[in-house]
């Protein structure tokens, strides 16, 4: 769940809610035991799609490549033999239908302020056998054909190899006389500023913000997939709730913060820290060299305020503030149903706002 909060400054804090939960499968269901042995909790995270997620991330370079072992469960009435994932990182707000020359090379420097991710190759989980995959909806669905069809109740998993690239913001852009300028503009000309994913992926100011890094399994309702992605002024991200295990890789002195809890391991020039959450509806990283946290603790809630050095009174002065209204919401409505909420640093694109 993601949220936006205002600041003088042309920056503005990302609020990412974090849900942390220990694994609930049960030993019982390990041993492939029925699952109606197990709590209903467990039957619950049993049903989940779960995503197990490897990310070696090039933060210099503005680039990643990545490995993910997905799960998912068929709870339609039908079998299926196709996978559908989005690729939210590849919309577009009006698609090229084709040109030449000058207009060709337009479209080439204009995809170059956009982020892109790339699948190259779908395994099988069970036996690593290749899978045939096709881009559809200019590259925004990735449909995978299972070697199998899952019936009712059953699951498929499957490995998808993945790269991309996110653009560098002009930092101009997430300024308070920009976004002004645009807003003013769209309501001359009687328009409606259209989310982007460079909105939520990029690099600016020294943080980069990945928020539609990864394949991610489109809706399955009843027995049809919601394939179809169409950008407005609301959010572009539509997914279910799903398990996460996510691994990152950087650089030493790279900081990373996750829409999940984290812990890290060291090599010499690199640092891996796990990520694991249970029920998110997606999931969101920011990173940048140096950052820096600071944390309150309100009833059984942890609450992270996530700031570049340069920030850091405001970053304080952001944590007294959540932590006051936390204090409040907690007396009036109770406890929140999160463990954990962080509040990160990130520049506001124009036309997100």
């Amino acid at each position: 769940m993601v949220g936006l909060i205002r600041l003088r400054k042309p920056v503005v804090l990302l609020a990412i809610i974090s849900v942390f939960a220990a694994e609930v499968v049960s030993q019982g269901a390990a041993r492939g035991q029925h699952p109606t042995t197990a709590q209903p909790a467990e039957i619950k995270s049993l049903l989940r799609s779960h995503y197990q997620i490897q990310l070696k991330l090039d933060f210099d370079a503005r680039s990643y490549t990545g490995r993910e072992r997905v799960r998912w469960v068929n709870r339609g009435g039908r079998s299926t033999a196709a996978l559908y994932f989005h690729l939210y990182s590849n919309v577009r707000v009006s698609q090229p239908t084709g040109a030449s020359g000058s207009t060709a090379a337009a479209l080439t420097v204009a995809e170059a302020d956009e982020p892109r991710i790339e699948v190259t190759e779908v395994s099988s989980a069970a036996d690593n056998e290749q899978l045939t995959f096709v881009l559809d909806d200019h590259g925004t669905t990735l449909r995978v054909n299972l070697g199998e069809a899952v019936a009712p109740g059953g699951s498929a998993e499957v490995l998808v190899t993945f790269k991309g690239s996110v653009p560098e913001i002009d930092p101009e852009e997430t300024s308070i006389t920009t976004h002004v300028i645009k807003q003013v503009s769209a309501a001359l000309r009687g328009e409606r500023e259209i989310r982007r994913a460079r909105d939520i992926n990029f690099r600016c100011r020294g943080l980069m913000l990945l928020g539609t890094f990864y394949p991610v399994l489109a809706v399955h309702d009843g027995d049809e997939w919601q394939r179809k992605i169409e950008p407005s002024v609301g959010d572009i991200i539509f997914n279910e709730v799903a398990d996460y295990e996510v691994s990152v890789e950087v650089a030493s002195g790279v900081m990373v913060f996750t829409s999940a809890n984290g812990l890290e391991t060291k090599s010499e020039g690199e640092t891996v820290k796990t990520y694991t959450g249970a029920s998110l509806r997606d999931f969101a990283i920011v990173a940048g060299h140096g950052l820096r946290s600071e944390e309150a603790v309100v009833g059984n809630t942890t609450l992270r305020s996530i700031f570049l050095p340069q920030h850091e009174r405001a970053g304080k002065s952001v944590l007294l503030a959540g932590t006051n209204a936390l204090r409040i919401f907690t007396a009036r409505f109770g406890p929140p149903p999160f463990k954990t909420i962080n509040i990160a640093e990130a520049p506001l694109v124009a036309g997100l706002g």
